[in-house]
């Protein structure tokens, strides 16, 4: 969790976000906060649907509980399904101890592409 936390900590406070379950509580005091992977988007007050700013995930926390909670395994199949649609729209800002926060129109850390592709295959053999 305080991991999680200090990840976190770089996306800025007004920013829109989609997250997994688990690390909405820390972003909980947003204007925009939807839940990843169900949707990257929102309406906003004019009705418009814009993407999210930031996209954060806690791959591990999914890939540890999915082989006892059906319903994790799940979240985590579309967490890798939707990472996957994304692709390069959205670059890596932080990866580390299984969590990515990613920010959308940013370019990747160097290394960290390869680092999370390599994430979601260990993921998908579990």
């Amino acid at each position: 969790a305080q991991q999680a936390r200090q990840l976190l900590a770089i996306i800025p406070t007004g920013a829109s976000v989609a997250a997994s379950t688990q690390l909405v509580p820390p972003l909980a005091r947003r204007e925009v906060l939807v839940r990843f992977p169900q949707s990257i988007t929102y309406l906003d007050r004019q009705g418009r649907t814009l993407p999210v700013d930031w996209v954060a995930v806690d791959l591990e926390r999914l890939r540890r509980y999915a082989p006892a909670f059906a319903e994790d395994g799940e979240v985590l199949r579309r967490s890798r399904e939707r990472l996957g649609e994304i692709g390069s729209s959205y670059g890596i800002r932080a990866l580390r101890e299984g969590v990515v926060v990613l920010q959308r129109g940013a370019t990747d850390l160097p290394g960290s592409r390869q680092a999370l592709n390599q994430l979601l295959r260990a993921s998908d053999r579990d």
